[in-house]
């Protein structure tokens, strides 16, 4: 079993190779024309990536690459992974490899062989035919390349035609949304082509792989609160409403409240999301300074534990900060002390509740600015 799964390595790290072969161009390497085939041999020396032929399209389209003799291989043991690969890669700049596919002898392939591959994830019944589809750019030179055994030499006609799409429905693939508001991975309604051999896919419909799921805070109201929702997606844009429902509990008391995602078109999953609703604020209606200190009045608050007032030298409150915390709601005065003497300090206000030990503030003030004596 270890020889079967380094044998079917090393014929999958020949494929990731396609892209930056290095195998030498005959200066008489044929030239694939549509509707012509051409003679190609794979000398079973050649057991590396080998360049048979080149295609140069006229124009951009899907073409399909089919090699008309089936690989045999000549080998009596079973133990040798009997068959290769057989692609297309764009020689100018290391292009990844468009198109390619194993061919096997499945006559000589061991059912263990045989579950081993399909514990990789291929089809050994289409592996079994050397042929292939790529999307090409026109005037591009592109170059076909095999790998095969080394059992025998392999002789065959080799033909590429246009590729018409025949489409069909494939299946919706849609976005399992995590715990967290995110996805890993987006989905969508697409057609795909009946040929095997195809790797064409377009989405009709797209469900885009989500980036963030937020949810605002609130300020009470005294009724319940629904603070809104958004869910952006990697690009940057909101989600469309149409793929979530919301719904809202404990969303009427100061404190915690919980809003519940559930998500639907396209998109599976349920999130829960917590937020914040902060009491109300007030107003500062006068700021006046003493000798370093200053006192502050401000209206009465309600459904309150307290208020917090704050002095700093400037507007944006972080230059020689000082704050005063005032318990009780009726205390509409309080003064800041221990600033400096002779500097100008803006002073704000702002309301807070204890809920379960933990407090939640209101948003500030408008500061008003005044000096120390």
């Amino acid at each position: 079993m270890k020889k079967i799964i380094s044998v079917i390595m090393a014929i999958t790290m020949f494929i990731s190779c396609f892209a930056i072969s290095t195998g030498a161009m005959a200066a008489d390497l044929p030239e694939l024309k549509v509707g012509k085939s051409v003679s190609i041999v794979a000398p079973k020396s050649q057991t590396e990536e080998m360049k048979v032929a080149k295609f140069v399209p006229t124009k951009t389209a899907c073409y399909v690459f089919e090699c008309t003799t089936a690989y045999k291989n000549t080998s009596a043991e079973k133990d040798s992974a009997p068959g290769g690969a057989f692609g297309i890669n764009e020689d100018s700049e290391g292009e990844p490899t468009q198109g390619f596919t194993f061919f096997f002898d499945l006559s000589s392939l061991s059912q263990e062989y045989i579950d081993a591959y399909k514990e990789l994830g291929m089809d050994t019944e289409r592996c079994s035919i050397p042929k292939f589809t790529a999307s090409l750019v026109a005037n591009k030179t592109y170059y076909i390349v095999i790998y095969q055994d080394g059992t025998q030499d392999y002789a065959t006609e080799l033909t590429v035609a246009e590729h018409t799409h025949t489409l069909k429905r494939g299946q919706e693939e849609k976005v399992k949304v995590n715990k967290n508001g995110t996805s890993d991975d987006l989905g969508g309604i697409y057609d795909t082509c009946e040929d095997w051999f195809c790797s064409y896919l377009d989405y009709t419909t797209v469900y885009k792989q989500l980036e963030s799921t937020k949810v605002k805070n609130a300020v009470y109201t005294g009724k319940k609160v629904k603070p809104a929702v958004v869910i952006r997606t990697t690009d940057g844009k909101k989600l469309n409403k149409k793929y979530y429902t919301v719904k809202y509990k404990n969303n009427k008391k100061i404190g915690k409240g919980t809003v519940v995602i559930t998500f639907k078109n396209g998109y599976v999953g349920t999130v829960k999301k917590t937020f914040k609703i902060n009491p109300k604020k007030t107003s500062l209606t006068s700021a006046t300074a003493s000798a370093k200190q200053v006192k502050a009045s401000y209206k009465k608050g309600s459904n309150i534990t307290g208020y917090q007032v704050m002095a700093a030298t400037n507007k944006k409150f972080t230059k020689n900060k000082k704050t005063a915390t005032v318990k009780g709601a009726n205390k509409t005065s309080a003064s800041v002390k221990g600033l400096k003497s002779g500097k100008t300090y803006y002073v704000r206000v702002r309301t807070y509740k204890v809920v379960k030990g933990k407090k939640y503030y209101s948003a500030w003030s408008k500061a008003k600015a005044v000096k120390v004596k």
